[in-house]
């Protein structure tokens, strides 16, 4: 009724089966690696980039309105002159 052994086709079927997509998925990943070109935050300043007049001007504006506010959350003086030493301003 059955076949004593090893059925070839069905073995190398199976093989087959398990190796295509391990393969195709590592060649894949060669590929997005090596030679696609890449694209991510680093790959240029684009539409948005920060400049560093740009940050300069934005750490400004939060010293002024740390410098102006008068809420409950406001820094003390000696506190918001502790910062600024360390920092440098």
């Amino acid at each position: 009724m059955f076949r004593k052994g090893l059925n070839w086709g069905v073995f190398f079927t199976s093989v087959l089966a398990g190796l295509l997509p391990g393969a195709g998925l590592l060649l894949f990943v060669g590929w997005r690696m090596q030679i696609a070109e890449p694209g991510g935050q680093h790959a240029g300043a684009g539409e948005g980039a920060l400049t560093v007049a740009h940050l300069l001007d934005r750490v400004e504006k939060e010293r002024r309105q740390v410098a102006e506010s008068t809420g409950r959350h406001a820094l003390r003086e000696d506190v918001a002159a502790k910062i600024a030493a360390i920092v440098g301003i």
